[in-house]
């Protein structure tokens, strides 16, 4: 349908207990959290990342729009 939503996970959660309790969802980005990625503003003034992850989801959404089961993008 075209409809996007940004959800929170709370700082405990599993990224597999997000999406199973969201099974509508189509596709997710994987978390970055603090200590296990590249996070903060950093990370958000870096063009290139910034960049990359947009297209990686952009490239995600049009998969997502021919097939129906959700996955998660690394």
């Amino acid at each position: 349908s075209g409809e996007v939503h940004v959800d929170a996970m709370s700082p405990f959660t599993q990224e597999s207990e997000f999406r199973d309790a969201h099974p509508q969802m189509r596709t997710a980005l994987k978390m970055f959290r603090r200590g296990q990625g590249y996070v903060g503003k950093k990370a958000a003034a870096d063009r290139t990342f910034m960049e990359n992850t947009l297209q990686a989801l952009q490239g995600e959404w049009q998969k997502t729009r021919r097939h129906a089961p959700s996955h998660q993008v690394a």
